[in-house]
């Protein structure tokens, strides 16, 4: 295995120029394709009252996005230019033709979820096709715990598959940063997004992470987890995120079939406002895989050392087949 130099797509090269986070920009909200019973639930935290969901009368709180199921062709948006705080877990699945959506309406910067400390700002268990985009994520506090911005989980021992996240912003996470015991399953479990398959035959499948902006996130960027060594995810396509100053591993994709990850730009890992402490983390790598591929992606600024690692890119324990490793910066 070798890693060579080659040139990145445009994306990717202005990112190593410039990775800035802004919230901001202008939004179109665009449904799935559904069905007539399809509805799009509305939410303002800034009203000063609740009302049903419509554009007229949102929702104006966690908990009452919460209280409600999605189903397929569903919209759940939240108002630009807002905040809400709470741990959003909504409830439902869609279909592979229509999935739910989580984004955002009108027009100006993201709506901000702010976990307020809690384990995850947004979170997904046992659901299937989920489409979340256009939102900015944070979940700081003064201590440093288990804790994602975005956490999608299996649990039941089933497959569930179908999640499309992307132009997600996520900053300030107060992750777990010390992989030493006794946090260290803490910090494998933190990140700004995680996703994750436990108990026997629980896999994940279908997921596309792509083209988020992740920062000052405790244990890591990226850390999607689909199976297990006897049983695997599929489908896994990591691309275009930039992870910047995470006080962890910045790309990591465990125990899938054939995961890519691609033209992703990692700078700065083991830093930010909550760096890393303790044991040893990476750039970019993979674990428990099998036919993994790692390729286009820029890794670049690792000032801080751990006791083991700190390299650019890494094929770990227990992949099995080919595990390529190619073109990258």
């Amino acid at each position: 295995m070798t890693t060579r130099a080659f040139p990145l797509r445009q994306s990717t090269a202005r990112g190593l120029v410039a990775a800035v986070l802004a919230l901001g920009g202008t939004a179109v909200l665009a449904p799935a394709s559904a069905s007539a019973e399809a509805s799009v639930t509305h939410v303002d935290c800034s009203r000063p009252t609740p009302g049903d969901g419509s554009p007229t009368a949102p929702l104006n709180s966690i908990a009452q996005a919460n209280a409600r199921t999605y189903g397929p062709g569903d919209t759940l948006a939240f108002a630009s230019g807002t905040t809400c705080t709470g741990s959003l877990a909504p409830r439902g699945s869609g279909t592979a033709a229509a999935p739910v959506t989580l984004t955002r309406y009108g027009t100006g910067a993201l709506p901000v979820i702010d976990g307020g400390g809690a384990p995850d700002a947004v979170s997904l268990t046992n659901q299937d096709h989920w489409r979340i985009s256009d939102l900015a994520l944070t979940n700081p506090a003064s201590t440093l715990a288990r804790r994602t911005g975005l956490r999608i989980s299996a649990t039941d021992g089933k497959a569930h598959r179908g999640y499309d996240i992307g132009n997600l912003v996520i900053d300030r996470v107060a992750g777990q940063t010390s992989k030493n015991s006794p946090t260290t399953e803490d910090f494998v479990q933190s990140a700004g997004i995680v996703t994750g398959a436990s108990g026997t035959n629980s896999t994940l499948h279908d997921v596309h992470v792509h083209d988020n902006r992740i920062s000052n996130t405790g244990g890591g960027g990226l850390k999607i987890r689909v199976g297990a060594m006897a049983v695997k995810g599929t489908g896994v396509l990591i691309e275009n995120n930039t992870v910047k100053d995470v006080g962890g591993d910045g790309i990591i994709a465990s125990y899938a079939d054939a995961p890519m990850i691609q033209y992703n730009n990692a700078s700065g890992v083991g830093n930010g406002a909550y760096p890393f402490s303790g044991g040893n983390f990476a750039g970019i790598w993979v674990l428990g895989d099998h036919n993994p591929t790692i390729q286009k992606n820029a890794v670049h600024g690792i000032t801080r050392m751990s006791v083991a690692d700190s390299q650019a890119f890494d094929c770990d324990w227990g992949n099995t087949g080919t595990c390529t490793i190619q073109y990258n910066f």
